[in-house]
């Protein structure tokens, strides 16, 4: 008979080989930051303004527009036949069913009830900023039925100051998004021509 000893394998202590790397602690975000994050997503570095201007280049390109629900208080041109201050309340008002809209929403908190009325009223552009990742643009871009188009343009978009001259270009991407059919053959053909240097993408899933 084998008298060899089966011998219980030895535990390690979890101490015996500590790095000696320091990882440095994770400090929480501030309100400051958080806030900057929510209400100043398109701001360049050193933007304290909330009020940035559509580059009046992009609605002469893709209009008319019949309104414009989301118009900053001052606003050196026109964006549309009508146009709805703050003080309108655009998101409250009834858009007749046949306008066609140009809609810069108020970005950060509160975009989602903007976007779901932009695609139920489906008939209009909207220009927000390539969250693809959030539940807004899921629920009212990338799956929704009024949905024709997105057009990515290249490059950053440069937004204006209130007093219309040009900012510094936007910390984060954007994109044009086409409610209806009018809106997708708009879109297109200012690619098509030139006019918006970007990528065209059809989505065939317009209701209208």
């Amino acid at each position: 008979m084998s008298d060899t000893k089966t011998l219980a394998p030895t535990r390690r202590r979890a101490t015996t080989h500590r790095s000696t790397r320091k990882t440095a602690p994770t400090l929480p975000a501030t309100r400051t930051a958080q806030k900057r994050r929510a209400c100043f997503d398109r701001n360049p570095p050193g933007a304290t303004t909330t009020t940035w201007l559509t580059p009046r280049s992009y609605i002469d390109t893709l209009g008319p527009f019949d309104l414009d629900p989301c118009t900053p208080d001052v606003m050196p041109w026109r964006t549309a036949a009508r146009m709805l201050t703050k003080a309108d309340d655009g998101l409250a008002t009834s858009w007749p069913a046949c306008a066609f809209v140009w809609h810069n929403p108020p970005y950060g908190r509160g975009q989602e009830a903007w976007m779901q009325k932009a695609a139920e009223h489906g008939n209009g552009i909207t220009l927000v900023l390539a969250r693809l990742d959030t539940q807004w643009a899921h629920d009212w871009v990338l799956n929704h039925r009024n949905t024709g188009a997105i057009v990515f343009p290249k490059g950053r978009i440069a937004f204006c100051k209130p007093d219309g001259s040009a900012g510094a270009a936007c910390p984060a991407p954007a994109m044009f998004v086409a409610y209806g059919n009018e809106a997708a053959k708009r879109l297109e053909n200012a690619v098509a021509s030139g006019a918006i240097q970007g990528v065209f993408f059809a989505l065939g899933k317009v209701a209208r």
